[in-house]
């Protein structure tokens, strides 16, 4: 379902942070009510401007993130859907839009740019990094450099293969090209 005066799905959310001001006075609030509390890490919460919804944060590219820790919640079995707002300065190469990417966890994966062009690549594993992996890229979708874009994944994880099981979206488009 949607809130009619959010826009924000509610059922089955598990995490949802906005960074806006009162959300991050010094960690990223979970508004989905799972308690996936974000953590800056190499950033501080004064590193915002302005966003498509709200406020952004400003990463540098080099080593800024925000760490949620693992949880129950963050693990689906049956299929996963992780979407936000990304503008990149510059094209970048192999830079993390999203990850949960470790070694002996399953159900990980990694959203990221793929090359200077702007595509991007998404890997996944149901068992853990290092078996299972499969991957898919969105092929002719691309991200421009200087432009606000509406990214995403949505893995189900009932499908036979990664093309099957993977679709990465750009701004509502969906892209599916085996890697």
């Amino acid at each position: 379902s949607t809130s009619a005066t959010s826009g924000v799905v509610s059922s089955g959310l598990v995490g949802h942070w906005t960074f806006d001001g009162p959300d991050m006075l010094q960690n990223i609030v979970d508004k989905s009510g799972s308690g996936n509390t974000g953590y800056l890490k190499n950033v501080v919460a004064t590193s915002t401007f302005p966003g498509v919804v709200g406020q952004a944060m400003h990463f540098d590219g080099s080593n800024d993130y925000v760490s949620v820790p693992d949880s129950a919640s963050l693990s689906p079995t049956a299929g996963l859907s992780v979407f936000g707002w990304v503008y990149q300065d510059t094209g970048a190469n192999n830079k993390a839009i999203f990850t949960k990417w470790n070694h002996g966890v399953a159900h990980t994966f990694i959203l990221q740019t793929n090359n200077s062009s702007g595509q991007l690549v998404l890997y996944m594993s149901t068992q853990g990094v290092g078996a299972g992996e499969s991957s898919v890229t969105s092929g002719s979708g691309v991200i421009s450099a200087r432009g606000w874009h509406y990214v995403g994944f949505v893995f189900d994880g009932a499908g036979a293969s990664g093309t099957d099981r993977a679709k990465i979206y750009i701004d509502g488009v969906a892209y599916s090209v085996g890697g």
